[in-house]
């Protein structure tokens, strides 16, 4: 017998058999048991109906498991998808929780130089480029970070800066290739349906497969074909209010191969993403993430800006380059001692937290023209690639016809 979740009592078997060995007749473990509700029929007709069998209230179901630590959206965005900078819609108040922003300023005139996007990893760390990271600390230059609104102008918002910022040691100073930076706050961010942490997966293999939501400041055209009742055809350097499209990750080969001019070998540590009408600008969007849902609906980020391509007409084209944030797991935990850990895409904690991938340039403090950066000299594991790996020779780049690729340089 056993009591349902009322703590009604049923009876489920009489005992009806034992088990014993031959020489010792010892009783041992199992015994029959007649299955009473096998004879629910008979039971009743045996009595006149005096007898019945009821059915048992069904146990509660289990609690829903516990919400990711990172990628989850406010109450108010309950569908995982976004409606579709170029050719895209003014994003909604938390729609990407994590996404923020670095106004980096004259400190003599106050005048803004630059805006470059930040997205939240923890209540303590923030992701960036290095060179925003770089120019933030330039001597001369002041910055603020904000994180939880849609419209930069929002001043009702906690004001940021940088306690300690870490570059990555791979990068080169004005390259394109591992340009990713990481921003300890100088205040720990509260979470709420505004302020979120964004997940990193550790294998993003199913998400660079499909559309992923690009979204920032910079320069911008609504698409009449997504917008709704939002004003269209309106093609401005900057906007207020930050603004989102969708655009497809493209192969690496495929995306050298349409601008043979860039004479920056792409690697597995790098992805490209955009349309001819859709993507990412050259005007404050710099450092902004590339970021899909998985399929419950949880946001990953896949790679953080890092250049973007044009003709000497300066028109934007297809494909930007973006930092593979996934080939960085292990000198994010390492540099966040274990606090920013990548996930993966069903949800679990990346466990591989051994040697990290790279050494890490510390800035601290103030950057002035007699500044000094802590080097860390971890060593790193992986080799440069080699020059037998180009795509383009130098007499190559001659016969094509000429194409600027312009990474975030100062």
């Amino acid at each position: 017998m056993v009591p349902d979740a009322r703590g009604a009592w049923f009876q489920t078997g009489i005992y009806s058999a034992y088990f014993y060995t031959d020489d010792q007749h010892d009783i041992l473990g199992q015994r029959l048991y007649t299955r009473v509700s096998s004879y629910c029929d008979w039971l009743s007709n045996l009595t006149n109906n005096d007898v019945q069998c009821y059915q048992p209230k069904p146990p509660s179901p289990p609690p829903p498991p516990p919400k990711n630590i990172c990628g989850n959206r406010g109450s108010n965005f309950t569908s995982m998808l976004s409606n579709n900078i170029y050719g895209g819609c003014f994003a909604k108040q938390g729609e990407f929780p994590w996404e923020g922003l670095m106004e980096i300023y004259s400190s003599t005139t106050g005048a803004t130089l630059q805006y470059c996007g930040v997205t939240l990893l923890s209540s303590n760390y923030a992701l960036t480029t290095a060179s925003c990271l770089t120019l933030s600390r330039s001597a001369g230059y002041s910055h603020i970070i904000r994180f939880g609104m849609v419209n930069r102008t929002d001043s009702s918002v906690i004001v940021n800066t940088i306690a300690r910022g870490y570059i990555n040691s791979r990068y080169i100073t004005n390259g394109i290739l591992h340009n990713v930076g990481i921003i300890r706050l100088t205040v720990s961010m509260n979470f709420n349906d505004n302020i979120q942490p964004i997940c990193i997966p550790n294998d993003d293999s199913s998400l660079i497969t499909q559309a992923n939501t690009v979204a920032g400041w910079g320069a911008w055209s609504l698409d009449s074909r997504y917008c709704g009742n939002e004003s269209t055809s309106i093609n401005r350097t900057t906007s207020e209010i930050l603004v989102k499209t969708t655009v497809p990750v493209i192969n690496n080969i495929l995306c050298q191969l349409y601008y043979p001019s860039f004479n920056t070998s792409l690697t597995s540590d790098t992805l490209c993403a955009g349309t001819d009408a859709n993507g990412a600008s050259n005007v404050s969007d710099w450092a902004t993430p590339l970021m899909v849902a998985n399929a419950n609906g949880v946001w990953f980020q896949t790679g953080v800006m890092s250049a973007y391509f044009y003709t000497p007409q300066k028109t934007i084209l297809a494909q930007r380059v973006y930092a593979r944030v996934s080939s960085y797991c292990a000198w994010f935990n390492t540099t966040t001692n274990g606090e920013v850990q990548c996930v993966a895409v069903n949800g679990t904690l990346d466990t591989e937290t051994t040697t990290p991938a790279t050494s890490t340039i510390s800035i601290v403090g103030s950057a002035t023209a007699s500044s000094t950066a802590t080097v860390n000299t971890t060593t790193e594991n992986k080799p440069a690639p080699s020059k037998s790996n180009r795509i383009f020779s130098f007499t190559t780049l001659l016969a094509i016809e000429f194409l600027i690729i312009i990474p975030f340089i100062f």
